[in-house]
């Protein structure tokens, strides 16, 4: 069994209940809004495509850090695993 963080366990649950508790019954909570055009990308390497051996460009660690997930990808996607 994973060993899993009480805080994030607490956060969860209390988003769950304040999104239960915000729209009323029959009223629409979220809305698609349609762009107007293209949109600018607002991370810079979004997509870990661009990565060294350290890691990905202009990325930094945070808590115990990622890793690059080499081999792990799917379709040629580059995905980096978070370190708990």
């Amino acid at each position: 069994m994973k060993r899993t963080n009480g805080f994030a366990n607490v956060l969860f649950v209390l988003c769950l209940l304040s999104l239960s508790m915000e729209a009323p019954a029959g009223e629409t909570a979220l809305t698609v809004v349609q762009a107007t055009g293209p949109a600018e990308p607002l991370l810079q390497n979004g997509g870990f495509e661009i990565a060294t051996p350290g890691g990905a460009t202009n990325w930094q660690r945070w808590h115990e850090g990622y890793r690059v997930a080499q081999a792990e990808g799917l379709g040629g996607m580059l995905p980096v695993m978070a370190q708990w």
